[in-house]
């Protein structure tokens, strides 16, 4: 008789070679357009419909000469400074006194 028996365990599927490397490109695919979507968000001035920022060398040199982030970590520093270069309506404000 063919019962169904709840202590026997189904047959593991195998998993053929076609397959994984199937997922192994689907996944090199997904890191290298993670990559390149991080790589466009690090621009420093926006794409073409916006506008430029003529005093960007100014404003970075300004806000990298502040009292308050000299004392700041290099990378958050430069974050700032990169920030200052990009079109914008007001250089960054200190946020507490």
């Amino acid at each position: 008789m063919n019962q169904f028996n709840p202590l026997k365990r189904p047959r593991r599927r195998r998993i053929g070679k076609s397959t994984t490397l199937i997922t192994l490109i689907a996944l090199l695919l997904g890191h290298a357009a993670l990559l390149n979507k991080m790589a466009l968000a690090q621009q420093i001035q926006p794409p073409a419909p916006c506008h430029p920022n003529p005093n960007a060398n100014q404003d970075m040199a300004t806000v990298r000469n502040r009292d308050d982030i000299n004392n700041l970590p290099a990378p958050l520093k430069e974050r700032l400074a990169i920030l200052a270069g990009r079109p914008h309506s007001i250089l960054p404000v200190q946020a507490f006194a």
